[in-house]
């Protein structure tokens, strides 16, 4: 082998061994919502939960993850700002959260004052994550979709909901239930 190949051979090991020293963290976030009414279902490591939620390791069993539910949620998704218009929403009481394999699956839901134009949500809970992670996001809002990523760098998310119906909506309305 010649001394360029052997060069060559040895970098491509070292490469491939900082990447899997390195793997990509991966979350998933999905908010479906209509008339102000948002479920929210957030997917993450189950390891990476705990240390960000600073969740006590005798709750963290299937068991101690369901009954913290409420308390996963504070601080994964309502330590910021979720907001829409402008005015806060509010979390409701009674979140879910289930273990399945290494993942943590957390299941709330938040009211808006009224249909929201505009979703702004924060949550800096993600600036404690380790540098890899990337949280794929997808919001279906009052029929718009839309996707979005978020990150240890990008803790924040506007979504643009449907505009308020209009005179021309009215009208459609009318004739539908006229006939």
């Amino acid at each position: 082998m010649r001394p360029g190949g052997l060069l060559l051979a040895f970098g491509a090991l070292l490469w491939a061994g900082s990447v899997l020293a390195h793997p990509l963290d991966v979350a998933a976030l999905e908010m479906r919502g209509q008339h102000g009414e948002l479920s929210v279902l957030f997917d993450l490591p189950a390891p990476l939960a705990f240390e960000l939620c600073n969740l006590d390791p005798d709750k963290q069993s299937p068991q101690g993850v369901a009954s913290s539910a409420d308390a996963l949620v504070r601080e994964a998704l309502a330590s910021g700002a979720l907001t829409g218009d402008g005015a806060p929403c509010i979390w409701e009481p009674g979140a879910k959260a289930r273990i399945e394999g290494i993942r943590l699956f957390l299941e709330a839901r938040a009211i808006c004052p009224h249909a929201p134009e505009k979703l702004a949500w924060s949550l800096p809970v993600l600036r404690n994550a380790p540098p890899a992670l990337r949280v794929l996001g997808k919001a279906i809002v009052d029929g718009k979709t839309q996707e979005f990523l978020l990150s240890p760098r990008l803790v924040s998310v506007e979504l643009q909901g449907a505009p308020p119906p209009g005179a021309g909506r009215f009208v459609e309305m009318g004739v539908e239930h006229i006939g």
